[in-house]
């Protein structure tokens, strides 16, 4: 009780005063932590629970609560490596732990140890309850092989909202608007009752494809049909839609009809809009709406300064990034992965894990690889200038 509130001195008070310990009370404190997203002392009381006097050892329950814990908090590579210490220890995974893996597995693209999972799901005889399927569907999906999830749903005996969804949001992310539009009715027929997640992930189809027309007949469908008020996301997925087609007066109309203030991603979607079809008036009249709304942050600015260089308007691209630096902001430094040898290493822009194997000979075969794409532009850029 106290952990599901947040009071975890409490909860730690009374773990203190229980008498005998045993795995209950153990894993009881350690999902507490967990679920506070305090990994770090999950963990902590997980190796504690290992050397106590109390004759316990941790099981699958105490390892599923640490691990899904570190992937809730966005640290995905933790959660896998410690699903890796926790296969060393010889426990046998259940549904819980898969299903957090898988999803630690689509953050991070590891699709190779996500088709390890799939095997050990296959061998285990899991691989028909929903919580790991909806899992694979949406590890498959977010790491490029959207036939693959596709027939993991196509195989399910039963499919819940999650499974419809996960699906959805596959085709949507890679703007196979026409597989989601047949799949979203295909819902309708199968008598599913679509949600605000649904939506966003049709109408987020829609925008990738410049489906106008569809889009917009599913936004009011959602909310005529299904009494579904419109969220921040799905006023996004309308503003990027219409600014993507060129529709850069109605998208801001949409805007002033929100019943809430946009946020950064709405007016970064209709930025990004004025960026690409280069309306450099547009762009300006948004930009003072969005610094009149007080949206100091790095990545607003960083996109304001690139679309003022986009438009060919160096003093101003100049300024923004002189009021970024007085402002104190800084860019958080971009992130990657790689998967090697089935584990995955994370690494900040300009920097090497030290543990990355051969990662000399790796970062040399990339910089030969840019010096020649380098060669190559220029060839194709004098070749023009040639032409002309």
């Amino acid at each position: 009780m106290y952990g599901k509130l947040g009071e975890m001195d409490d909860a730690q008070k009374v773990f203190r005063d229980a008498g005998e310990k045993n795995t209950v009370t153990w894993n009881a404190l350690i999902t507490s932590y967990a679920v506070a997203g305090m990994c770090h002392e999950a963990f902590d009381v997980l190796v504690q629970m290992e050397h106590s006097g109390d004759m316990v050892a941790p099981n699958v329950v105490s390892w599923s609560a640490v691990i899904g814990g570190f992937g809730s908090s966005g640290d995905n590579g933790q959660a896998l490596e410690l699903f890796r210490q926790m296969q060393l220890q010889r426990l046998s995974p259940n549904v819980v732990t898969l299903a957090n893996v898988l999803s630690a597995c689509a953050e991070l693209l590891a699709l190779r140890l996500g088709h390890e999972v799939h095997a050990h799901v296959n061998r285990s005889m899991l691989d028909r309850h929903s919580l790991v399927e909806n899992g694979l569907i949406n590890m498959y999906a977010k790491c490029g092989r959207v036939a693959v999830a596709r027939k993991v749903f196509d195989s399910m005996k039963s499919k819940d909202l999650v499974s419809w969804n996960s699906m959805l949001a596959g085709y949507g992310m890679h703007g196979l608007c026409d597989d989601a539009l047949t799949l979203f009715a295909d819902m309708a027929r199968a008598k599913v009752v679509p949600d605000g997640v649904t939506f966003v992930a049709v109408l987020s189809a829609c925008s990738h494809a410049g489906r106008v027309s569809e889009g917009r007949r599913l936004f009011d469908q959602m909310q005529l049909e299904h009494k579904i008020s419109p969220s921040m996301e799905h006023y996004t997925c309308m503003v990027d839609l219409l600014g993507r087609a060129g529709l850069l007066k109605d998208a801001p109309e949409l805007i002033e009809t929100m019943p809430m203030g946009a946020d950064l991603c709405v007016w970064g979607a209709l930025l990004n809009s004025c960026r690409i079809h280069g309306d450099a008036a547009m762009a300006e009249a948004t930009i003072e709406k969005v610094l009149q709304a007080g949206a100091e942050t790095t990545g607003n600015h960083t996109l304001i300064t690139n679309l003022y260089a986009a438009c060919g308007m160096w003093d101003d691209s100049k300024r923004v990034r002189v009021m970024t630096r007085e402002a104190g902001l800084r860019k958080n430094p971009g992130q990657s992965w790689i998967e090697v040898k089935n584990k995955v290493f994370a690494f900040v822009a300009g920097s090497v894990p030290p543990s990355l194997p051969g990662a000399e000979e790796t970062f040399g075969v990339l910089e030969d690889l840019y010096l020649e794409m380098e060669g190559e532009r220029h060839a194709l850029e004098d070749g023009v200038a040639n032409i002309r």
